[in-house]
């Protein structure tokens, strides 16, 4: 059959036009194969009139004539058909050009998001390449270009050198001579100690005078408070501590990297004796701050107490001590009394090596003196374990240091 409207040759059973869209469910298949082709012929003998008609004018009117007549009379039911299937033609086309746009848009979308997901990937990436590659490099470079830029400045600092040069000092102290014997009676007492005197101004050197002058000022300050009466306790021994009636400190190694000192206290409660001590100090130049013996001579704690305890073992048996000491314990013993220098030990450096000054009693009885043994030497094992005196060195001693920073 044929499409009412275009004339097209469709199936007999179609329900819309292929071609132009007519819904064809009204229509049975003879109608529409009718009409089909009358609707073509009337088009055309139409037409055919209208070009006829145009040559003259009367014709022209009568045929307006005709057409306002056609024009007043009542449509006939077929053009009404016909723009009804028109409207359902013309839907059906829209719907069909919307759901063409919506099929073009879903695979458009799908891609963006794709596009965006993408870009965030490649986004993330260049900001963990920068994190983790790229900035820790540029830091180096930083680094490096500072370190350059600073080691000339430290080269030419190292060139640089500073003068340190030894003073001996004193300060007094009003020390009671027995209060129980003779009251009433004091004696000023002189302590002496060293002090460093730079070529410049210097940081190092104030730390070490300082440390080295403090607790000797709160020594002498206990003495001169103790009373020269007999009287009670408190005022015979302020602060719970034996009077210090003498103390003198002394420089027994001095080098370009290390200055050592010893501090001899002598302490009483005016009985049949008192008690000395001595101990050790090594400072380092370099910083200020003092360093262990086992540090400036490289050995290990357990292993100078051992060393310790052979050089000192033949002095206790010849005395008929049957144990030593815990050297052990000795070395790793902090003094924190107020009157003593920090980083004091029972070592001093002297120019053969680490000295040891046993303690009272340590030997016998008190009668028995004390003893300077070499616990560690610096070159020659074989001196181990003899006794030596003292280095002192000389007031006016000078040494030149390297300074870096």
């Amino acid at each position: 059959m044929f499409c009412p409207k275009c004339g097209s040759k469709i199936g007999d059973d179609a329900r819309f036009c292929t071609e132009c869209g007519l819904p064809l469910g009204g229509l049975s298949g003879k109608t529409a194969a009718e009409e089909g082709p009358k609707a073509e012929p009337s088009e055309r003998e139409s037409s055919s009139a209208e070009v006829i008609m145009e040559p003259t004018d009367t014709e022209t009117d009568s045929a307006i004539g005709s057409a306002n007549a056609e024009s007043t009379a009542e449509p006939s039911p077929e053009p009404v058909s016909k723009t009804a299937n028109s409207g359902h033609s013309q839907m059906y086309n829209f719907f069909m050009q919307r759901c063409q746009v919506g099929n073009r848009l879903v695979p458009q979308f799908a891609i963006m998001i794709a596009a965006f997901i993408a870009a965030a990937g490649i986004a993330y990436a260049a900001f963990m390449l920068y994190k983790n590659v790229i900035e820790p490099n540029l830091q180096q470079q930083s680094v490096q270009q500072e370190q350059a830029t600073e080691r000339p400045k430290k080269d030419e600092r190292a060139v640089e050198e500073v003068v340190y040069t030894l003073e001996a000092k004193s300060l007094t102290a009003s020390a009671p001579v027995d209060p129980m014997l003779e009251q009433g009676e004091r004696r000023d007492m002189e302590w002496s100690y060293p002090q460093l005197k730079s070529s410049t101004k210097d940081d190092v050197a104030d730390k070490i005078n300082k440390a080295i002058l403090e607790p000797l000022q709160i020594d002498a300050e206990r003495t001169n408070r103790a009373s020269d009466n007999e009287q009670s306790d408190a005022e015979l021994y302020p602060d719970g501590e034996l009077p210090c009636i003498s103390r003198n400190v002394t420089v027994t190694y001095m080098d370009e990297n290390f200055f050592c000192i010893r501090d001899e206290r002598y302490s009483t409660g005016w009985g049949p004796h008192g008690g000395t001590v001595v101990t050790g100090v090594i400072f380092d130049l370099h910083t200020g701050d003092t360093v262990s013996p086992q540090d400036m001579f490289g050995i290990d704690t357990e292993d100078l107490a051992n060393s310790m305890s052979s050089a000192v073992w033949p002095y206790l048996t010849e005395m008929g001590r049957e144990h030593p000491s815990d050297y052990n314990s000795m070395l790793m013993r902090s003094n924190s009394s107020d009157y003593s220098i920090k980083g004091s030990t029972c070592l001093c450096v002297t120019s053969k090596g680490l000295v040891y000054h046993t303690e009272d009693y340590e030997l016998g009885s008190f009668a028995d003196g004390n003893c300077e043994i070499l616990v560690a030497s610096w070159d020659d094992e074989s001196q181990v374990g003899s006794e030596v005196t003292p280095d002192e060195v000389k007031d006016g001693t000078t040494v030149k240091v390297d300074k870096e920073d």
